[in-house]
């Protein structure tokens, strides 16, 4: 089951791509490959076959679900009823359904989630460009 869930995680990355892959990304022969084709399919689908394969799985057995193998490694398990409980958000004019414990959720992926994070390169970072080019 995880491994159909991480190949279900991969294909719905490839749909949503631009194509251009990390110098890290690993199976980038399959990913280069995959893309030309998944680039036309609906990445909503393939997370929707995600939810459904996990869904048929924890009604079956299981307290536990997650990512096999993600970029925060084990972080990405989490108790199955953590899943099970939802709220619902506003972001963006549009009603969203997140996670209920939100604090446990940001606390297990990011750790300390409250204190700004100081060091370039250790979070996003965004800018506004008026297409102009700087001076000097």
């Amino acid at each position: 089951m995880f491994a159909t869930q991480k190949g279900l995680n991969i294909v719905r990355n490839i749909a949503r791509s631009t194509g251009v892959l990390p110098d890290d990304a690993k199976l980038k022969t399959v990913k280069r490959i995959l893309w030309p084709v998944l680039k036309h399919t609906d990445a909503h689908k393939w997370a929707l076959a995600q939810a459904n394969l996990a869904k048929r799985v924890s009604d079956v057995n299981g307290t536990q679900l997650g990512v096999i193998n993600g970029m925060h490694g084990r972080k990405e398990f989490f108790a199955r009823e953590n899943w099970e409980m939802w709220q619902i958000a506003q972001f963006e004019n549009a009603e969203v359904a997140i996670v209920g414990n939100v604090d446990q959720y940001l606390t297990q992926i990011f750790g300390d989630w409250r204190t700004p994070v100081k060091q370039l390169g250790q979070h996003a970072t965004f800018f506004e460009w008026d297409g102009e080019k700087e001076n000097g």
